[in-house]
């Protein structure tokens, strides 16, 4: 099967964020469900909005544009292109409790451009991975988490989940603007020009692979940052209300700063969690 070989790529990701359940209170039938599993050829594509509700979303490079879905009868999508425009939304309305196994939930998007001119997903209980596309946008789950794989092109992204993690994985983006409620956001080898991130009550793990502005808050949840520069390569505001801050190996109390006259300022604050900074550069 097709997901298969996208579902091992993203599997790190899957045990860093932690699993995610897709329940919606409703009365679920005895009676086994249907499994209804079809593959709709499609255009060429230049942007993908998708607004689905427990099902799970996979978005990535093929030799096909296509969109290839398994899913119970009651989810399956309305599919529609528009002028390039590519529509993948749920039909249903109303609460569902799936219960039935991954592989029997997931709609698998494969296109053949890798440069797209804008994605809008939401997904309100599902899972969402996406990998290979320069491309940016919004992608917003409600308790579902979001995995990114080499995406951007430099293009600006904002993300949003309420009560799933986030992580984004060698991306190149413009922008980077992010929230998290009650999940962790993990950027790992991210280029951008400026980072915006706010967890609520998770924590934050930022490794850059280039320097940039960056301003990260997490309301109780720990801060961790890498650096690609020495000590003095960047201005620091760090500040922790009820936790400890390390930089550099050395541990201080409540703030620190450092102004080195530098163009990039990395600012980290925590309401009740520990900050550490470390740095790279030789």
């Amino acid at each position: 099967m097709k997901l298969r070989t996208f579902c091992a790529a993203a599997a790190a990701a899957a045990v860093m964020l932690g699993t995610v359940s897709c329940a919606e209170n409703t009365a679920v039938s005895s009676d086994p469900p249907k499994i209804v599993e079809n593959t709709v050829s499609i255009g060429k594509i230049s942007s993908v909005e998708a607004d689905l509700g427990v099902t799970e979303l996979f978005l990535r490079l093929g030799d096909k544009n296509e969109v290839h879905y398994r899913v119970r009868e009651d989810l399956v999508p309305k599919i529609s292109e528009n002028d390039g425009k590519l529509s993948v939304r749920k039909q249903y309305t109303g609460g569902y409790n799936y219960t039935g196994r991954d592989d029997d939930n997931y709609v698998e998007i494969t296109l053949t451009e890798k440069e797209l001119a804008g994605l809008d997903i939401s997904d309100s209980a599902g899972d969402v991975f996406i990998e290979g596309f320069e491309a940016g946008g919004r992608v917003i789950t409600a308790s579902g988490s979001i995995s990114l794989k080499n995406m951007g092109g430099g293009k600006d992204i904002e993300f949003d989940s309420s009560s799933g993690g986030v992580g984004l994985y060698d991306c190149t983006f413009g922008r980077i603007t992010g929230e998290t409620s009650s999940g962790s956001a993990y950027l790992e080898n991210v280029t951008a020009d400026r980072i915006n991130l706010h967890t609520s009550s998770g924590s934050a793990s930022v490794k850059l692979a280039s320097l940039c502005n960056t301003d990260i808050n997490a309301s109780s949840g720990n801060i961790t940052v890498s650096l690609p520069c020495k000590e003095d390569g960047c201005d620091l505001d760090i500040s922790a209300s009820s936790g400890d801050i390390t930089v550099g190996g050395v541990k201080t109390e409540k703030k620190y700063e450092r102004d080195t006259g530098s163009d990039i300022l990395i600012k980290c604050q925590s309401s009740s969690g520990d900050i550490e900074v470390s740095f790279s550069g030789s």
